[in-house]
């Protein structure tokens, strides 16, 4: 029987102890979890203050979110809460792209439907009897 390893759920921060990865999903939100680069026992050692440390860094490092002061040691026990900012993080940046690729459709309609009136008004002015 394989040794128990410690997961995590980059999007809310929940952690888990899972024998293979492939069981490895959260419970609240059904993604699937990282395998943390810490031994279970070790973990388990892990005062949750230090706990929630260490989840926080893994969660930031592993994101598009640059260093932060929010790493300070004064962000222990924060690891629910920097985990949901990081969720609404990314539901912003998907919903960034997709506005963006809604206002690139808009853009490129407007050009088809002015080349169109274009066209017509050419055809009217070359039209027999338009004159």
């Amino acid at each position: 029987m394989s040794e128990l390893s410690v997961y995590y759920c980059p999007r809310c921060g929940r952690f888990g102890y899972f024998q293979s990865a492939r069981h490895a999903f959260c419970t609240a939100c059904g993604r699937s979890m990282k395998p943390l680069k810490m031994r279970c026992p070790d973990f388990v050692r892990l005062s949750p203050p230090e706990r929630d440390d260490l989840l926080i860094r893994e969660i930031l490092q592993n994101s598009s979110i640059a260093e932060s002061p929010l790493l300070s040691s004064g962000a222990a026990g924060h690891c629910r809460l920097i985990a949901a900012m990081h969720t609404r993080i990314l539901e912003l940046e998907t919903e960034n792209r997709q506005l963006s690729g809604t206002v690139d459709w808009m853009h490129q309609t407007i050009w088809e439907l002015l080349s169109q009136k274009q066209e017509l008004a050419r055809r009217l002015e070359t039209a027999p009897g338009s004159r």
